[in-house]
């Protein structure tokens, strides 16, 4: 039952664009499928009377499903590696009843980011809501938010990059038919609907206002701008108090109110500040309101839950800012934990097979974690520093940074970087360069309390209903250290990433409560296309995956592991002698019985154990000669300079079994040479198994030498002795050497009688080469043979069988000619 299996959770990561939003929806469908099933086996179990009820809970897997168009309406975006990015993490629990039918679901997400709703790189876009808007709205919507003929062309928040469609072949209309399918199976009343859109309507003419200036210090918004009265009848706010809110600051002091002016610069930073809020905001009461669907009946008991988190995975751009340094800081805690996972089911396997393991260390990368997020000496506990005080800016902060954090060994900045504000932090997948260009604006996400006090008093109700969620989420903070309260001018929220650091230890303790599972996503190439597999991509995915890092804390261990039975067949060939003597042992007794067979197959396997364990302890390994060296005061090595039959690696030497003995007969401790042996199991270091395995390939390219040997000398023969045998048929035992030459004639040398050994009986030979073509008997032979044919020397393959009667030669060898 679901109750047995307890809490589990699913991470799924990856680049942008790997896959992990439709991994995530394809586990909630999967999900979602297998509690339909069991919903449907209860209905069918009971009375007429109790289905109905089934069938409300029913509705919660579909309203589930149906909140992912909404979220990637509102959260989504596209970007240079992906059409449908999510800009945004989430973790997505689903409770479940004992019975197995999915009886809720709450969403938590994490670090939406606000900048692309003011800046787009070339190639990307701003949230898919803005561009579904403007494509898919009805001739009444259109008219209601002031969007007649209205194209993304027409607005700053959509034409900034200069792209407005999607390369993955989806279409906006559609996409946004979908979502507003969504929010009616979720529940939303239309009049609901057309207010959340009104929203999105009226931010994308907020962002074309434009300001006049005044003086150096003083501006007003441009009463002619055409955006200026469809954003105030939108927004249902006067243009005084919008131009009071944007171009003055109110400042207290003692007891007294000024208003201060402000530039263009800062008007149009205000400005900013007040769509990514009101977004932001936005964004966060759909969360909400989808919660508050999704989150069933009552009195329905939850036993369990499957959480599925999908997080961005780790980036390195050119330009790497704040928003980086806070993804690849989660990036960061969350391989910690999977390591931490790792090594814990490795203590379980070790514990199971009674091995020995406190010895092995494994690595930790608590020391980045300390670099990022320690107490008053951690890069964003010195940012945090830097915002409360006056008067400081991005480069008093990257100075502060540079002289706490410049001994660490995980930060670095050379003179090139601290002339830039720029430094280097050396994460797990590898080094990453920030630039502290506006890490304290970023950090701060700061409203000024005018613009709060214009949204609530609003003349639409649903924004004023905003406001009152942005001013409870902006509360004055107080320190209680230094019994500090900022000015009452802003709104001081916890900065971003206080707020995101308490996020993500939340998440993680939640994690560490549950059986954790993980998918990592990989993209094989960044054109996003079909059947191209790019292998340095892939490589670099797997880095920042933690893939590799993973692979580094299972080999710090014992990574190679095999059970009994497969460990004599493979290395059986290392014992052969061992192993003999136990197998003559044994042939007197009668049938064994299971029990029996498989106690002799662990004795056999420890016994090829120890003859193993010896041959890699007399061996020139570095690791061994380390544990000599502790254990007698000196290391020991073998002088005998011995043929590597083609390796390399030098200090892998085989040892006969004779020399095995040489220098210790009595077998070493398993431990000592990266070995244990467990109850179904031999477990292996990794030098240990490289070492057994050069050893084996020794093993084996010496057998193959000796099979090559005995082939080729079979093959020498045989060719050997049909030459022979045709040499007495045409010459009658004699030999005869003839040279001739047009021009001079040439003394031939000495004919010398040749003495014919006797090879034994050659029939079979003579048999076999009878039945042979005459053409394959000349062209068998390896080494080509010299035929004086029509007064010139040709070689044997050249001479066609028609000719080969008056062929006369000698076999060439060396520098000399035989017969």
């Amino acid at each position: 039952s679901v109750s047995e299996s307890g809490d589990q959770s699913i991470l799924v990561s990856g680049e942008s664009g790997a896959g992990k939003t439709v991994t995530t929806k394809i586990i909630m469908h999967y999900l979602a499928t297998l509690s339909r099933r069991s919903v449907k086996a209860r209905v069918n179990s009971f009375t007429n009377g109790y289905p109905n009820s089934l069938s409300m809970e029913g509705n919660v897997e579909q309203q589930v499903l149906q909140s992912n168009p909404i979220l990637e309406s509102f959260g989504n975006a596209r970007t240079i590696r992906n059409d449908n990015s999510s800009r945004f993490g989430k973790f997505i629990e689903m409770q479940f009843t004992e019975s197995g039918h999915l009886g809720g679901a709450n969403i938590e997400t994490y670090l939406l980011e606000k900048v692309r709703l003011i800046t787009q790189s070339p190639g990307e876009r701003n949230y898919h809501i803005f561009y579904e808007l403007l494509s898919g709205a009805t001739k009444f919507e259109q008219n209601k938010f002031h969007l007649v003929h209205a194209s993304p062309e027409n607005f700053a928040l959509t034409c900034l990059s200069g792209t407005f469609d999607r390369r993955d072949g989806v279409s906006d209309p559609q996409t946004y038919a979908e979502m507003r399918k969504a929010m009616n199976i979720m529940g939303f009343s239309l009049e609901e609907q057309h207010e959340i859109l009104l929203i999105v309507a009226a931010l994308l003419h907020t962002g074309n206002l434009s300001f006049v200036e005044l003086n150096d210090d003083e501006c007003q918004i441009d009463t002619m701008n055409p955006s200026l009265l469809p954003s105030l009848n939108l927004l249902g706010i006067s243009a005084e108090m919008f131009n009071h809110a944007l171009c003055f600051c109110i400042i207290e002091a003692g007891g007294e109110r000024l208003a201060k002016t402000l530039s263009i610069h800062q008007a149009r930073k205000a400005l900013e500040a007040l769509i990514k809020a009101t977004y932001g905001v936005l964004f966060t009461y759909l969360v909400q309101r989808i919660n508050n669907s999704i989150h069933g009946t009552e009195n329905t008991s939850r036993d369990a839950f499957i959480g599925v988190l999908d997080i961005f995975g780790f980036e390195s751009f050119d330009v790497n800012s704040f928003e980086q340094l806070c993804i690849n800081y989660c990036n960061e805690a969350l391989q910690q934990q999977f390591n931490r996972f790792i090594f814990k089911m490795e203590q379980v396997e070790y514990e199971r097979e009674g091995i020995s393991w406190s010895f092995i260390s494994f690595p930790d990368n608590q020391d980045v974690l300390d670099l990022i997020d320690k107490k008053h000496t951690g890069i964003l506990s010195i940012l945090d520093e830097q915002c409360i005080l006056a008067k400081c800016t991005d480069r008093t902060f990257v100075n502060s940074a540079y002289s706490k954090c410049s001994s660490h060994k995980r930060f670095a900045a050379n003179r090139k970087q601290q002339a830039n504000g720029r430094f280097s932090v050396e994460h797990y997948a590898g080094p990453v360069e920030y630039d502290s260009l506006d890490f304290l604006e970023k950090n701060k996400d700061e409203l000024p309390k005018d613009i709060t006090d214009l949204l609530l008093h609003s003349s639409n109700p649903f924004l004023q209903h905003l406001a009152n969620m942005l001013e409870a989420s902006n509360s004055p903070s107080i320190n209680k250290e230094n019994n500090f309260r900022r000015s009452s001018s802003s709104l001081v929220k916890v900065s971003v990433g206080a707020q995101f650091s308490s996020q993500l230890r939340e998440l993680r303790e939640r994690i560490e409560g549950t059986s954790p599972h993980y998918i990592r996503c990989i993209k094989p190439n960044d054109d996003l296309l079909p059947d191209r597999y790019d292998c340095a991509i892939v490589a670099n995915q797997l880095s920042c995956g933690g893939i590799l890092e993973a692979v580094r804390v299972s080999r710090v261990g014992y990574p190679q592991r095999y059970v009994h039975e497969r460990f004599v067949d493979r290395y059986r060939i290392l014992g052969q002698r061992e192993l003999r003597e136990v197998e003559r042992s044994w042939n007197g007794r009668s049938r064994m019985s299971a029990g029996s067979q498989m106690q002799s197959a662990r004795v056999m396997c420890e016994v090829l154990v120890n003859a193993i364990a010896k041959l890699i302890y007399n061996s020139d390994i570095p690791e061994v000669l380390a544990i000599k060296a502790s254990n007698k005061g000196k290391r020991r090595r073998n002088p005998r300079n011995i043929p590597r039959n083609g390796f390399n690696n030098n200090k892998y030497k085989y040892k006969s079994n004779r020399d095995e003995t040489s220098e210790t007969d009595e077998p070493p401790e398993l431990i000592h040479v990266g070995m244990q042996m467990g109850k179904t199991k031999i477990f292996l270091r990794r030098w240990a198994f490289d070492a057994i395995e050069n050893f084996r390939g020794e093993k084996k390219a010496i057998a193959a030498t000796l099979i090559t040997a005995m082939v080729r000398r079979f093959l020498a023969r045989r060719a050997y002795l049909i030459i022979l045998l045709q040499f007495r048929e045409h010459r009658g035992g004699y030999i005869h050497h003839y040279r001739r030459d047009c021009q001079a004639p040439v003394s031939s040398p000495p004919v010398h009688r040749m003495e014919v050994p006797d090879f034994g009986d050659t029939s079979y030979l003579i048999e076999k080469y009878e039945k042979e073509p005459e053409e394959d008997k000349w062209r068998k032979s390896t080494e080509f043979k010299w035929l004086m044919v029509d007064g010139r020397w040709v070689k044997n393959h050249e001479v066609t069988p028609e000719r080969m009667p008056r062929a006369r030669g000698y076999m060439h060898s060396s520098s000399n000619w035989t017969c």
